[in-house]
């Protein structure tokens, strides 16, 4: 089982974000994108109907409570659109093939890229690189029922005893820190939670940081560049 690299202090800075549309995605690079998925209008709505696949639109729809329908249509879009820009073509001509567990991965046109997204509350993150499978969770930090029983039966024993010996706010960040970690290793090779406990991929290297000053993200991958390099952007609409 993999031991978390997480810090009980702040593990890391407030992301600047740009307005900008896609650059070039270099070999080696990171993008990550910050999309608002709370804002949206009926052209956006009937965008939606009109870019997304009706594996999309019917997973939408399954969902009982209108705004995180809303949400999902808005964050399926923005992420065609992002990603078309990235290949050079329309949004809707986007093919998508899905891992056992959900994960998507762009099918067609034949391409390098590679993408993941993760949405909490009313943020949406979405990380993309060329050549190179990547894993992002984005969660909002809030208090939990019970965060040291979740830690005992998702954690490994040394993460579950260091968190104990924390508390308050430190130990909810912390939680949060090994939850964001755990997160996008599984989420980077589509295995899932259920596959939590089984050993990474070699030379995975995982890094964090604040996509706004309530929320705490990871990103998992491989020859990761440091955060500092990476390239955030807000999504335009």
């Amino acid at each position: 089982m993999t031991e978390f690299t997480s810090v009980p202090d702040d593990p890391a800075a407030l992301i600047a974000w740009r307005r900008a549309k896609p650059p070039d995605l270099h070999p080696g690079a990171l993008h990550l994108w910050r999309i608002d998925a709370d804002t949206i209008d009926d052209a956006l709505v009937a965008r939606c109907e009109r870019i997304l696949s009706p594996v999309e639109l019917a997973r939408g729809q399954r969902l009982r409570l209108a705004h995180l329908r809303r949400r999902f249509f808005l964050s399926h879009l923005a992420s065609r659109q992002i990603l078309g820009a990235y290949l050079g073509c329309a949004p809707e001509a986007i093919t998508f093939d899905y891992s056992p567990t959900g994960k998507p991965f762009i099918k067609a046109p034949a391409t390098g890229l590679a993408f993941n997204l993760s949405t909490t509350g009313d943020l949406t993150l979405l990380a993309a690189r060329m050549d190179e499978p990547v894993g992002v969770d984005a969660e909002i930090v809030r208090a939990r029922v019970d965060p040291l029983a979740v830690a005992e039966r998702m954690f490994g024993a040394a993460e579950h005893r260091r968190l104990c010996q924390l508390g308050g706010e430190q130990q909810l960040l912390a939680f949060y820190t090994a939850w964001t970690e755990m997160e996008a290793r599984v989420k980077r090779d589509g295995r899932g939670l259920a596959g939590h406990r089984e050993r990474d991929a070699p030379d995975i290297r995982v890094a964090h940081a604040r996509p706004r000053a309530d929320a705490i993200c990871a990103v998992a991958s491989r020859d990761l560049p440091p955060t500092a390099d990476w390239v955030t952007c807000d999504w335009w609409g």
